[in-house]
């Protein structure tokens, strides 16, 4: 039996994979496009990397 990863990565390389990525991927730059999802990105971005350097989330 293959596995998961693998399976994922067949898929991936498909045709119906690809288009899938394109979708998603222009999907995304509408999302990043707006300011107000532009902070929210970077509000969670500065909180991952903040828990990351200290081990423990901010107040």
């Amino acid at each position: 039996m293959a596995s998961l990863v693998g399976k994922l990565a067949r898929f991936a390389r498909s045709p119906q994979g690809r288009e899938l990525t394109r979708k998603a991927t222009e999907r995304a730059k509408q999302f990043a496009e707006k300011p107000e999802n532009r902070k929210k990105v970077e509000d969670l971005r500065r909180r991952v990397t903040e828990r990351g350097e200290r081990g423990t989330p901010r107040p």
